[in-house]
């Protein structure tokens, strides 16, 4: 049976002080205990956020998971309450978000070879209705994730889905992981942008773009935002 914890205690900052760095291997840990817990019954899901960009190549340090899930949170709820590496809050709650965590470590199932014990956090997001959070299923891309020996499908957040999200995100909140994440992910995949340029929300990208070094935002927005090559806008 899952462990409980309670959301009005919970310290982010202490667990920061335990934990200073998560190391990669406890992350995939989780991820792949979801993945295989989900797949089991059949339940579309997509990893988003700072793990999705790590797996696109991104090296900024990330300490938790972001999954959309297509189901209801209540059968989830089910689902996870009877898994012993599982964390679950003391209150049941009813929203679409959950946060719970995974238990990874030796002993732990998916130990993916973690050298220490470590609880991940792991922010579920209930998808099965239209909007955003359904898309970000519908236009997930295959990755794959080191385990053991070989290596496991994992789906993630389709790269320009990830972006639009990110600017939306950093324009809200001005987190710097955010615009860290934009920066690398413009950098390293242009043309997933300049293909979907009209479904951007100018105002936030320009909350993001004010908010780079010169000589990024002037790289960036030649390329991508003006959609020049070499100086030279294509015919």
């Amino acid at each position: 049976m899952a462990s409980r914890y309670d959301m009005a205690n919970y310290d982010s900052d202490e667990e920061r002080e335990k934990y200073p760095q998560i190391p990669k291997k406890n992350l995939t840990s989780a991820v792949l205990f979801c993945v295989k817990l989900f797949n089991s019954k059949q339940i579309s899901y997509t990893v988003t956020g700072g793990y999705a960009v790590k797996l696109l190549g991104g090296e900024r340090d990330t300490r938790n998971v972001d999954m959309y899930v297509g189901a209801k949170m209540k059968d989830i709820w089910k689902l996870l309450e009877s898994e012993s590496c599982v964390i679950l809050p003391q209150t049941k709650l009813l929203g679409d978000m959950l946060r719970i965590f995974v238990r990874t470590g030796p002993g732990w199932a998916d130990s993916n070879a973690c050298e220490l014990e470590i609880p991940i956090a792991v922010n579920l997001v209930e998808t099965i209705t239209q909007g955003p959070s359904s898309v970000a299923i519908q236009s997930r891309r295959q990755s794959r994730v080191q385990a053991g020996l070989g290596r496991e499908l994992v789906y993630t957040t389709g790269i320009f889905f990830l972006i639009k999200n990110k600017i939306a995100a950093f324009a809200s909140y001005g987190r710097e992981e955010d615009r860290t994440d934009l920066i690398f992910l413009m950098h390293k995949y242009p043309e997933k942008v300049i293909v979907k340029m009209e479904e951007l929300d100018m105002e936030a990208s320009k909350v993001f773009l004010d908010s780079i070094p010169p000589e990024d935002r002037a790289k960036l927005v030649e390329e991508i935002f003006e959609f020049t090559i070499d100086g030279c806008k294509p015919p």
